[in-house]
């Protein structure tokens, strides 16, 4: 009686798990890690090991966003209304548009 509680409960949490996805690729969400270095993104999904379908799905992911705020701080660099600001959106503009995968 009480192994098949057991049971019964560990079903239930493992299907919660991935609730209404059929396996655990189609409902990953990379956890986009990166540094930048000397104005250059460097270290891109490093929290996964480089063989790992993960790994690839993060460089994906990454690049999508790179792009995004590639193109982010361009607009805040063209609207900056002081000149320290346009600088350090230029060089985080720089440094996000030079990020190719």
């Amino acid at each position: 009686m009480i192994r098949g509680v057991i049971a019964l409960l560990l079903t239930l949490i493992a299907g919660t798990a991935y609730a209404g996805c059929r396996t655990e690729s189609s409902c990953f969400e990379p956890h986009i890690y990166h540094q930048i270095d000397n104005g250059k993104v460097v270290s891109v999904c490093t929290n996964y090991p480089e063989s790992h379908w993960k790994h690839r799905r993060c460089r994906m992911a990454a690049n999508r966003h790179f792009r995004d705020e590639c193109n982010e701080y361009r607009e805040k660099a063209r609207r900056a209304k002081s000149e320290s600001k346009r600088k350090r959106f230029k060089r985080l503009q720089g440094a996000y548009c030079s990020f190719r995968y």
